[in-house]
C-alpha cells in the first residue's frame, strides 16, 4: 500500500463529491434574500385592506411565494433536469379527463376548496408521480393561493363553499 491518496473519478484527491444540496444552498439563500427584499419593499409600498389592496399588495404575496419556494423546493440530483415521461398509456389521458368532470361536478355541489385540493392531490401525485410531502405540500399552498387570490382578491362570485363559510365565520 502505498501513502499516496487515491484519486475518485471526477473529484479531487480524497475529496467527495460534492451533494445536491451542498451545491444548492447559495442559490437557496440568493432567492431567499431577494424573496425578503420584495417583502420588505412591499411593506414600503403600503399593503391596504384585503377588500382594497394597496400598492404593495401583490409584491408582497409573490415575495412570500419566492420565500417559500427557495426553501421548499428540491433541485434535482446532479444539478441535472429529470426528463419528461410520456407514455402511451390511454388511462392516464382517461383518468385525467374523468377527473376534470368530477371537479366539476364536485365544486358544483361543495364550492372551490376541497374539488381543488382533492385534483391537485390526484394530478400531482397519481398522472405526476410527485411525492407524498411534496403533493400535499403544493395542493395545499396552491389551493390556499387561488382561493384568497379568487374569494378575496378579486371578489369571484362563487358557489357557496362549507369550508370558505366557516374560515369567514358565517357557516
Amino acid at each position: 500500500m502505498s501513502d499516496a491518496p487515491t484519486e475518485t473519478a471526477g473529484t479531487e484527491a480524497g475529496t467527495a463529491p460534492a451533494q445536491p444540496s451542498e451545491r444548492a444552498w447559495p442559490h437557496r439563500l440568493a432567492w431567499g434574500v431577494f424573496g425578503a427584499l420584495v417583502i420588505i419593499g412591499s411593506i414600503d409600498l403600503g399593503l391596504g385592506e384585503l377588500r382594497e389592496p394597496g400598492p404593495g399588495f401583490w409584491p408582497l404575496v409573490s415575495g412570500l411565494m419566492i420565500l417559500l419556494a427557495s426553501f421548499t423546493l428540491r433541485p434535482p440530483k446532479n444539478d441535472e433536469p429529470r426528463p419528461e415521461t410520456f407514455s402511451n398509456n390511454p388511462w392516464r389521458l382517461v383518468s385525467a379527463l374523468v377527473s376534470v368532470a368530477a371537479f366539476i361536478a364536485a365544486f358544483a355541489a361543495v364550492g372551490l376548496v376541497l374539488p381543488v385540493l382533492a385534483l391537485l392531490v390526484l394530478w400531482f401525485r397519481a398522472l405526476a408521480g410527485m411525492r407524498w410531502w411534496t403533493t400535499l405540500l403544493t395542493a395545499v399552498v396552491v389551493t390556499a393561493a387561488l382561493t384568497v387570490g379568487l374569494v378575496y382578491g378579486l371578489a369571484v362570485p362563487l358557489p357557496s363553499d362549507p369550508l370558505i363559510a366557516l374560515l369567514e365565520g358565517t357557516g
